[in-house]
């Protein structure tokens, strides 16, 4: 489990098997589903960054073919680090390109065999990915120079509303709030990501099983705190 190795491993149903019983074996819960939802979201949390992060910077979009790219696990199914594909040059894509590409192409295939493994549904299997989305759009927004936040959270909003997303029901509900150092990007999901059902756990901030005043204020506690920069340059983005 442990290494690198090509991202096409995570189209195997036979490696998300392995991969979710050891990530819910390491929560210490008794169930494949805890397991395979988190990983899910480990793993698109580790992938959307740099794909999103290079087109929000330069408005083309990296390869996600799956054999291009490179991940790494830890001894308990986590994602430690990706590698994007360094031969292949980025093109210009549309916001539906993006969506399209990262959603389905790159991710169906995935969640397909995380479903097949671990008993997950679409739902949930979507609502980590979009929550993982909302992260990383959370922290470029925070990077960038204050006159294009705004943009910014615009260009997370319309992703998320993309209608590559499956299903007819928001996963994610996203808020630009102030903060301390300008604005901030705040998400809370709708779905849940399963793991306060390991073994001494709770409930992850944005988690819609705890009471809606609690939510915010750990979500909105978290952005006020993080630290804020404003070197990060922001291309225009078709939708």
């Amino acid at each position: 489990m442990e290494g690198w190795r090509s991202t096409a491993a995570l189209r195997d149903t036979s490696f998300w098997q392995q991969l979710a019983r050891v990530y819910s074996a390491s929560l210490g819960a008794k169930h494949l589903p805890v397991g395979g939802a988190c990983a899910l979201q480990h793993y698109a949390g580790r992938f959307v960054l740099p794909t999103l992060g290079v087109w929000v910077q330069t408005g083309k979009l990296l390869s996600t073919d799956h054999k291009q790219w490179q991940v790494r696990f830890d001894e308990n199914g986590r994602t430690t680090g990706v590698i994007p594909p360094v031969e292949h040059t980025a093109t210009p894509a549309t916001m539906a390109e993006v969506a399209q590409t990262l959603l389905q192409d790159h991710m169906r295939p995935v969640v397909d065999a995380a479903r097949s493994a671990s008993r997950i549904t679409d739902r949930v299997a979507y609502g980590c990915i979009a929550a993982s989305c909302a992260g990383a759009f959370a922290a470029l927004h925070r990077r960038a120079p204050q006159g294009h936040r705004a943009e910014l959270a615009d260009t997370a909003q319309q992703f998320l509303a993309s209608d590559a997303w499956p299903g007819d029901r928001a996963l994610v509900e996203l808020t630009e709030i102030p903060v301390q150092q300008g604005t901030g990007l705040v998400h809370q999901r709708n779905t849940c990501c399963l793991i306060r059902l390991g073994a001494d756990r709770g409930a992850c901030g944005p988690c819609p099983d705890i009471d809606p005043d609690e939510r915010w204020t750990r979500v909105t506690r978290h952005a006020d705190r993080v630290t804020h920069t404003h070197d990060l340059p922001v291309a225009t983005h078709g939708y």
